[in-house]
């Protein structure tokens, strides 16, 4: 028996003081997908807008609680992730620690449905305020400086939970350039944007390390005379023949939690055999005959 609230596949889940848990790293033996074929499969992940605390330092770059995170999304290893854009998207209210109240959780969990994701990233953008030296000689002598400040959040969709976060803290040299208000491919090249690349690289790896050793997990859409269907597919290098685990999740005190979440005991139902993939979804088949009505919409399938 496992309590989701507080396990996710072995792994407690959660934040620490705002600074992601060691896990091993992407391309490490352990998860290595050359060494593991269970670890080859991508995983499906929303990459939302940042909330940005104080927009008058923003007026330069107006659009960068959107543009940033897309720039973050296209970074992310395509080999290891199923990445959607969703910069349209943000979490109302949100939080890179631990202490996630009931309603992030449910938000966080409803919108991994709506999106199809397995994860959600999140950020907010701390400060991005310039110090202009009143000094002349010492404006002169050091230029003006940017304080790049942000926080990057990373949850699991299924329960709401906390998986990794982490703040970055950088900075970067010049003024407000009003020319850059559209953050087209010039203003990367900058100074400032430079900077945020470093920070992309930076967040990207966080991620990837964050979820290499976690394994690829799907959604029961509906059973049938067919067989299981489940929201992954192609996309996820899924091929017929592979061999998946079947879950089922029995809510066992709804809001419960000693943080109001719900808790779930996850029960096993055997695994099946993928046998029809399509572009984003696949059906299987009970490798030994068992009652399909055990399994309802809401179930999952995991890698193991």
């Amino acid at each position: 028996m496992r309590i989701l609230y507080i396990l996710l596949f072995g792994i407690v889940l959660g934040g620490c003081s705002g600074v992601a848990k060691p896990v091993p790293t992407w391309g490490s033996y352990a998860c290595d997908p050359q060494q593991n074929s269970a670890y080859a499969y991508r995983k499906k992940v929303a990459v939302l807008g940042f909330a940005v605390n104080n927009l008058l330092d923003t007026v330069d770059v107006p659009i960068i609680g959107q543009r940033y995170p897309q720039e973050l999304a296209r970074r992310l290893s395509s080999e290891q992730f199923v990445v959607i854009d969703s910069s349209s998207e943000r979490l109302f209210e949100q939080t890179a620690n631990d202490d996630l109240t009931a309603p992030v959780r449910q938000q966080i969990v409803t919108l991994a449905g709506k999106l199809g994701v397995q994860t959600l990233v999140s950020g907010r953008i701390l400060d991005l305020s310039v110090n202009t030296p009143r000094n002349l000689l010492t404006r002169m002598a050091l230029g003006t400086a940017r304080q790049v400040d942000m926080e990057l959040a990373v949850y699991d969709g299924l329960s709401g939970t906390l998986i990794a976060s982490e703040r970055f803290i950088g900075n970067a040299r010049g003024a407000m350039d009003m020319t850059y208000r559209n953050m087209g491919s010039d203003f990367w090249t900058s100074n400032f944007g430079q900077a945020l690349q470093t920070m992309i690289d930076q967040q990207a790896k966080l991620i990837g390390t964050a979820l290499s050793c976690l394994p690829m997990q799907a959604i029961i859409t509906h059973v049938d005379q067919q067989g299981i269907h489940f929201d992954a597919g192609a996309d996820v290098l899924l091929r017929p023949g592979d061999r998946l685990e079947l879950i089922k999740l029995i809510p066992l005190d709804p809001r419960g939690g000693p943080m109001g979440g719900d808790i779930y005991q996850e029960k096993r139902q055997g695994s099946m055999t993928v046998s029809t993939v399509y572009p984003d979804r696949a059906v299987g088949i009970l490798d030994k005959k068992g009652p399909l009505y055990r399994l309802n919409r809401g179930d999952i399938v995991r890698a193991w």
